[in-house]
């Protein structure tokens, strides 16, 4: 079973308690006995990478990393078994994350720079 979390727009927080998605990759969140349907036009699904930033925490994508330098939001790409992080569509770092996590895409946005990559 793969990690995640799940963004709900509606509340602008974390959809809680525990979300599901099934084998045909519909969302659902378990309330009160019962699985209930998520809109994922509205519920944005983030899974856990597998790694960890420099001080432990679980990094998910979407996640806004730095450096000390920028501020990169993580995607993660997986090719013949070699895990790949892009930021900003530029190869940022592969297997392992030297920086910190500062925030998500969806709750500090504002912490994204444009930034100018030497080719």
């Amino acid at each position: 079973m793969r990690k995640f979390r799940v963004w709900c727009e509606m509340n602008n927080a974390w959809a809680r308690p525990k979300c599901l998605i099934d084998q045909d990759g519909r969302l659902f969140q378990y309330r009160k006995g019962d699985l209930e349907p998520l809109n994922p036009k509205n519920h944005h699904v983030q899974f856990f990478t597998g790694l960890l930033d420099k001080s432990d925490k679980e990094v998910y994508v979407g996640d806004i990393v730095s450096d000390g330098f920028h501020s990169l939001p993580i995607t993660v790409n997986d090719f013949h078994g070699y895990r790949f992080m892009w930021g900003k569509d530029q190869l940022y770092k592969s297997i392992g994350i030297d920086g910190e996590i500062i925030g998500n895409i969806f709750e500090q946005p504002g912490l994204l720079k444009e930034t100018k990559y030497d080719s």
